[in-house]
Formats: C-alpha cells, structure tokens, sequence
C-alpha cells in the first residue's frame, strides 16, 4: 500500500513504531512485476509458471510467505519452497497478489537511495550461491537456505523507503550497522528482523535476516540448524560481494578466507564455479521474465528493462466502476429477499459481496452478547487454504471503531491499533472495513472486508457500500425471521398445543371444506369420531401430567394410521375427529379397526406402567356425508350417535350410523 503515511517517514524518531504497526509490504521492481502480472492475469496460465516467478523477487516471496503463515490461516510453524506455498495458495489468490504488490515510488530530483536494480540482483544471487552452498554441505533444506538469502536484506529496502534523507546515502553504501544504529537507534539487520516477526515469517528466517552480518559467536546458542543457516547465507553474501554482486562501494576484503560451515575452507576452483552458477542463473532468471540477456550482465539486463518499464503506462486503473457495484448491490438485496433461510440469507450475500465488491477475504463475526465477543460463522476468500471460521474470534471492545459500527449501527474503517490491534493483528492487515448487520435493531454481528492480496487502500465507496449491503442483509434475515414467527404464530393458532393435531376452530373450518369438497363433485368423505375409554379414572389415579402423555400419544397413533389428506382434530377433551376424503363407509370402518386395534396394542404394553385402571382403549363411531341436503352438523351428530352406541355396547369397539 503506498500511501503519503507509509512513503515517507521524516524523522527517525517514528521509524520503529511505523514498521511495528503499519508496514505491511515492501515494494518491487516495474519491470519485474510486469511479466508476473501479466503471468498471473492468464487463466490457463499454470499456478506453478506463476509461482516460479514470484518465488525470485525479495517482495513477491515474503507477500507469499506473509500470507501463508499469518494467524488466520495456521501454518505459522511450516517452511517450505516459496513455489510450494505459492502453490498452496491457488491461482485467484496468486491473481491478487500480484496485482498488490507496489512498484518502487519514483524519486525526486536529486534523492539518493539504494540502487534498486543492484538490490534486486544481490538479492537473488544471495539466494542462488545460499542454495548452492547448503548443497555443497548436504544441508538438509536447501530451499530454507534459498528463502535466507532472497530475503536476508530486507531491511535495506525499509530504510531506504523511510529513512530520512539525509541519512539515506551512507547507511545504504556500507555495511557498517553501528553507523545505522548510530544515526536512527536501529538498523537494517534489525528492522528487517522487525518486519519477519510481524508478518509472521519461520523463526529460523528471522534469525537469518537479523544476524547475517554478525559473527558466530553471537549465534552460539543457536539450534544447530539456525546456526548453520546463518553461516550459509552470510557466506553466500560474502561471495556474491567479491563476484561483484554485491550493494557496496567499498570492497570485501579477500584476506578473509571463505569457509564453509563446516569448516572446509573453500579453495578458488571452488569459488569459480560457484560464481559461474551464480551469474548462469540470474541470466536464466532474467530470460524466464522475457528479458533480452544478449551481450549484457545481468545488472545491465535489469537497469534496461526497468528504463523501458518507466515509459510504459501498463498498470492499468484497479479500482471497479462505482455504478457496476452499486448495481451488484442492489441485485444482491433482491436476491437475498428471495430467502427463507437465515444461513443461506448469510451465504449468498457472502458470494455476491465477495464476487461483487472484489474484496480479498470477506468474514462474517457473529456477536455473542453474552460475553461481547465476535466469532466466526462464514468466510470468503482466494485462497485453497482450509479455515475453519469458527475458529476465528475476537473480543469486542466497545471504544474501539468495530465497537463503534455495532453500537451507531454505521460502517467503519477500522484502523488503529490501539483499539483493534486483535482483529487487525488476526487479519494480517493495517485496515479492514466493517459493517454491522443488525435485525430487529439488535446487533446480529459485523461483515469484515479487506484487500489482503492485493494491498489496496480501503476507499470511502468501499465502507459506503459494504455499509449498505450490510444493512440490507440485515434487513433481509429480519424479513425471514419475521416470517418464520409468523408461521409458527399461525401454525399455533390453528393446532392443539398438547397434541400437535387441528384444534377444534381449525377442524371445523378443514371439516367444512371438505364437505363442500365431497358435495361439489360427488365424492364420499367418511368420518370417525374417537373416545379414550375410561380416560378420567386414568386422570384421578396418576394425574393430569401424565393424563395429558396418554392423550398426546392417543394422538400420534391416529396420525401414524393417517393418511396425509386425512384431517385430524381433537374435537373435545379426549374426543379426536377424523375427516377421510374420498372414503367410502366399508373403507372408513376398516380404518376405524385398524386404528381400535393399534390403541388397543398400545394399552396392553401401557398395562405395566398403569395397573390400577382398566387398559387403554378406544371406541370409535363411523359415518359417511349422505347425499342431499346433508350438512356438517348432521355429519357430525351421526358420527356422534354412533360413538355413543359404540360405548353403550361395552367399549373398545366400532360402530356405524
């Protein structure tokens, strides 16, 4: 990101904080960055083309390196090949990353400062004679020593970005680190170090890039492995310096022999050769960028395409048409509308924000109000890296800007530490956008955006319409939960809350229309009225709570013999009435039975919990709508008349009228 704030820091007193808390990349070369856009923008280009380009440039590799180990994704403990963790990413993330890397800020008249081509070459040979060297020593990850030397002067590219000017000059001619510390109360070993630990990057890095410059005994309590990291690559800085490679005016001294790290000492013939791979696969790098390699070094080559990069407009504008946004907006409002489910309201919403919108990771924290803190529930992003975002989780601090979007129901622009540094810090990020999503003027949680691959400045339009489509998401699960409480509501007014089956109001209205059904086109509709035999002695001697058991599972067992077009509703008490659409009397006797039969099963198994009182049984009368004048009322007074026969006739028996 390359913004007036991070360009220039024109004290040395703010150097420290600044790379603490706000550097969150360094840039690269034009000319470099040209052709791994260009690679990364082909859809059918191979991810590991596009990764063999990023894995040669200092910013690509550490962006790379950034994303993979940072806390949201987990793999802070993995060290790998940069081509392996570019891999891991996918081509969409690798799109975006190229796409937010910085090119150098020109300079103004006059400003001195670090010869970037030079840094670039140093740079990759480092690399290059580390991986070579590990080889020579049977190291056991000769990737781990090529990462080291690509990225081990990190901190050279920091000074010279912020450093004030009339420093800049001599801290970047020599390698002298007192005459730093001297003049800003730090150093590029360190500052570089700084920058590793806040992106996250292996330990093992970290200490190669602070203390390539020392000498063995400060390491000597070093894992073993660290230590002969660090020599490898301080001995691949030493040979790339005397082969001409090197950043600095004043000459290494030969005197010093070259030894390896394990105390071989390296004989010329050795050197030779090492020099020659070294200048063979920068030239070979140089070719794979399409450069021209003819009749040039390598510097040469770099300083010419970066000209002929200068002149050449082919970054184009990354910022989407505002009214093309707006417009996925409001087709995601009428989408989500369209919803019944909260969690696919949520869901698509996410697909079209991220789709939508082009923001790099988008979250959705979910609030928890009974401790204040934010959890994951849904993530979108460009990555093929597993996250589990119920793992992901920040406490809500009501000072803070997110505490702010929640409590004025307004979309922020969070970006300061000293009151979000949790989320900032989990994202990886110095700016995310959020925006609260509220139902039922309740906080349900926030929507988080960020431009983590790509390293755009979060704009105001950003905020703006992550802010509307927020609140229209919230509007749009209030729409669906409104409506479920209003199904229930209506589903509750017209069943029996004991047994789930029609009330009475309801029956008689389904009771009516299926009479009028029956009545228009001449089909039967049979009847059955149902008694528990017996029902209030049963109440006397164990009770209401468990009077009103039998009674519901009564219920169920009706249900269970039912049809789904039958209609079932407790008419009174322990009275069920059942409606049989296009049933016949002979087939509506046969339910009855069948029904009687079931009860009756029920009763003797019950027998053992309720001994006192005679078995759970049924009577049941049966009827059929006569054609004619019959009505509803007279449906149901047969029906009942028959019931009553059935009961004078000693119970748990069928009868007709």
């Amino acid at each position: 990101m390359a913004n007036e704030t991070k360009r220039r820091a024109r004290s040395a007193r703010n150097l420290y904080p600044l790379i603490a808390k706000r550097l969150d990349s360094i840039p690269t070369l034009g000319a470099i960055l040209k052709p791994v856009e260009r690679a990364a923008a082909n859809q059918d280009q191979a991810t590991t083309q596009v990764a063999d380009l990023l894995q040669v440039d200092p910013a690509l590799t550490a962006k790379v390196l950034k994303v993979i180990h940072s806390p949201f994704y987990g793999r802070q403990h993995i060290t790998f090949a940069a081509s392996h963790a570019a891999a891991m990413l996918g081509s969409s993330a690798l799109r975006c990353l190229a796409r937010g890397v910085d090119i150098y800020p020109e300079r103004t008249s006059g400003e001195v400062g670090l010869d970037r081509e030079a840094f670039w070459i140093h740079s990759l040979s480092v690399a290059l004679a580390a991986q070579s060297v590990a080889r020579m020593v049977s190291f056991d990850l000769p990737e781990e020593a090529y990462l080291g030397g690509l990225l081990h002067d990190l901190g050279k590219v920091v000074l010279d970005l912020y450093s004030p000017p009339q420093h800049r000059e001599q801290l970047l001619d020599g390698i002298s680190l007192k005459a730093e510390r001297d003049a800003l109360g730090t150093d590029h070993a360190q500052v570089g170090a700084l920058l590793a630990e806040q992106w996250h990057l292996p330990r093992n890095l970290r200490d190669v890039i602070q203390f390539h410059h020392e000498p063995a005994a400060r390491t000597r309590s070093f894992p073993a492995p660290h230590r002969e990291l660090i020599a490898i690559v301080a001995l691949a800085d030493r040979i790339c310096c005397l082969a001409g490679y090197g950043l600095h005016r004043d000459p290494v001294s030969r005197a010093e022999p070259l030894v390896l790290p394990d105390g071989t000492r390296l004989e010329e013939p050795q050197v030779d050769a090492l020099v020659a791979d070294i200048e063979c696969g920068l030239l070979s790098t140089l070719s794979r960028f399409g450069f021209d390699v003819s009749g040039a070094s390598p510097l040469e080559v770099l300083q010419r395409e970066t000209a002929k990069t200068a002149d050449d407009d082919w970054r184009g504008p990354r910022e989407p048409e505002v009214h093309a946004r707006i417009a996925t907006a409001a087709a995601l409002v009428h989408a989500s509308r369209q919803l019944e489910s909260v969690d696919e309201i949520i869901e698509q919403s996410l697909d079209g924000i991220h789709s939508g919108m082009g923001f790099d990771r988008l979250l959705f924290l979910q609030l928890d109000p009974e401790d204040g803190e934010l959890r994951g529930r849904y993530l979108r992003d460009e990555t093929r890296l597993p996250v589990d975002p119920g793992s992901v989780g920040v406490a809500l601090n009501p000072d803070g800007l997110m505490g702010a979007a929640l409590r004025q129901g307004v979309a922020q622009r969070v970006d300061n530490w000293a009151t979000d540094g949790d989320l900032l810090g989990l994202l990886g990020v110095v700016e995310v956008a959020v925006a609260p999503v509220i139902v039922n003027r309740q906080p349900l949680g926030v929507l988080c955006a960020d431009y983590f691959f790509q390293n755009r400045e979060i704009t105001d339009s950003d905020v703006a319409l992550l802010g509307i489509l927020g609140c229209n998401l919230g509007l749009a699960v209030e729409n669906s939960v409104l409506s479920r409480q209003a199904f229930r509501l209506k589903a509750l007014a017209s069943k029996d809350e004991l047994t789930g089956v029609h009330n009475r109001r309801s029956l008689m209205r389904r009771l009516q229309k299926e009479v009028d059904r029956a009545k228009r086109y001449g089909s039967p509709l049979s009847t059955v009225m149902v008694d528990i035999d017996h029902f209030k002695p049963f109440n006397d001697n164990y009770g209401h709570q468990v009077g009103d058991t039998v009674l519901a599972e009564v219920a169920q067992l009706i249900v269970a013999e039912s049809r789904d077009i039958d209609v079932i509703g407790r008419y009174g008490g322990e009275e069920f009435l059942i409606a049989l659409p296009e049933t016949h009397i002979d087939q509506g006797i046969v339910y009855a039975e069948r029904l009687r039969a079931s009860v009756d099963r029920y009763g003797k198994q019950a027998r053992k919990y309720y001994p006192d009182i005679e078995p759970i049984t049924i009577s049941a009368g049966v009827t059929v709508l006569a054609k004619g004048d019959d009505d509803m009322e007279q449906l149901i007074k047969r029906c009942d008349h028959a019931l009553y026969a059935a009961k004078d006739r000693g119970r748990n028996r069928v009868c007709v009228d």
